[in-house]
């Protein structure tokens, strides 16, 4: 059996990385385009564990339109695709000039629709990251972090190029990884490094990177099925003991039965040492207005004329409160997530005539829990009885009405 710390000491960083290049370069190009193209759904072993780990890896670096995410080790790029596609910048980092140049063609031929976000191909000499410091909201790293020899370093130029607040994520095998008969294979016959994760080694390494706050989960590697009793006793007891009192089972108490408390741990214990899902913080975490999450505000409108005319515009003082958690950004790349007072013209309904009638800027960023007070003009589009709704919209992200929060309607006469 192939030792691990042996294998570390008979190969270099170099030495690996160059590993990495041949293998690449001497499979067929249009068949590894066609393979990667394909992944999550390369075939069906690894589609369910990759896609429960991707959504769980996705959810965890609570991820918004128009962030900056580095794909580090993304091989082909087939990540940094999708990422892409759900509107983020991305910079697909591998040791392998070849996986990206393949990846760069795979990403030009196999992208959904209209690009709209830049996508960058960055190659990697193990050491250094050719990338600015503090550029990039988001670090993702699928099933590649194993085969990195030198984790301290990495875990270095990750913290480097994270902004503050930003987050580092991973998607990884277990602490027990080695020595699986694949991995075995994979380092005798590929010289590929198949390391063991073990969380606590790894979190050492990360704070001394920089990094300040650690979380995980389990990717679980099978699905673990319950019968009906077991899901009503966790998912709807009250319904549950009713139907179960019902069949005069023994199920009647109001404590999970031994087996099933013991299914549920063993659940989480084997995913956590078989497939973890985990997290570095750099810096506390402070979502902003790229993404839903945490978008909430007060409205109050100043003195409200009783009448207008037709083709002229009215005054009004707006005072905004941000009564949530992300801070509203006043600027971004393509107007992602900048927060505006919106207003919108509707009928004596209450149905929305025109949602772009008019649009004022705050001015700046507001952080949470931060008041402005700002004077708008807004256009009177036509005599008669007419409505404005008065919101806050983070552009091409939500108005903030459909996030829970209540907009202010006025009506007056239009002369």
């Amino acid at each position: 059996m192939i030792d691990v710390e042996t294998f570390l000491r008979e190969h270099s960083v170099e030495e690996l990385c160059a590993t990495a290049e041949s293998y690449f370069a001497r499979l067929d190009g249009e068949a590894l385009i066609v393979h990667e193209a394909r992944k999550p759904f390369a075939n069906l072993l690894e589609a369910p564990q990759s896609l429960h780990k991707l959504g769980l890896l996705l959810g965890g670096l609570r991820l918004g339109q128009g962030m900056t995410v580095m794909d580090f080790g993304g091989g082909l790029g087939w990540l940094s695709r999708y990422l892409n596609q759900l509107g983020c910048e991305t910079v697909t980092v591998d040791v392998s000039t070849t996986a990206l140049r393949l990846g760069r063609q795979a990403f030009d031929r196999h992208y959904v629709g209209e690009q709209r976000a830049p996508a960058h191909f960055l190659p990697f000499d193990g050491r250094r990251l050719n990338w600015p410091d503090a550029s990039v909201d988001r670090v993702i790293c699928f099933d590649a972090f194993h085969h990195i020899p030198n984790q301290r370093e990495a875990l270095g130029e990750m913290q480097r190029v994270l902004r503050p607040g930003g987050i580092a994520g991973f998607a990884e095998p277990g602490r027990r990884h080695s020595r699986t008969a694949p991995a075995q294979l994979e380092m005798a016959k590929t010289i590929t490094l198949e390391n063991d994760i073990r969380l606590e080694h790894i979190f050492a390494l990360a704070q001394d990177a920089g990094f300040t706050d650690f979380a995980c989960t389990q990717g679980i590697p099978q699905p673990t099925l319950f019968s009906l009793a077991d899901y009503l006793r966790v998912a709807a007891p009250a319904v549950g003991l009713g139907k179960l009192r019902s069949l005069r089972t023994w199920w009647r108490r109001h404590v999970w039965p031994r087996p099933l408390a013991r299914t549920v741990r063993e659940m989480v214990r084997q995913g956590m040492t078989d497939g973890p899902v985990f997290f570095f913080h750099n810096g506390p975490f402070v979502p902003d207005s790229r993404s839903p999450e945490g978008l909430s505000h007060h409205l109050e409108l100043g003195p409200i004329p009783a009448s207008a005319s037709a083709g002229e515009s009215i005054e009004l003082s707006v005072t905004v409160t941000n009564t949530g958690t992300a801070r509203w950004l006043d600027q971004s790349r393509d107007m992602i997530g900048v927060v505006q007072l919106g207003v919108q013209l509707v009928d004596p309904e209450r149905n929305t005539v025109d949602d772009d009638h008019h649009r004022q800027p705050l001015g700046r960023s507001i952080a949470a829990g931060e008041q402005v007070t700002l004077q708008t003009t807004v256009p009177i589009p036509r005599p008669g009885k007419i409505q404005l709704r008065f919101d806050l919209v983070a552009e091409q992200i939500a108005w903030f009405e459909r996030l829970g929060s209540s907009p202010v309607d006025i009506e007056f006469d239009v002369l």
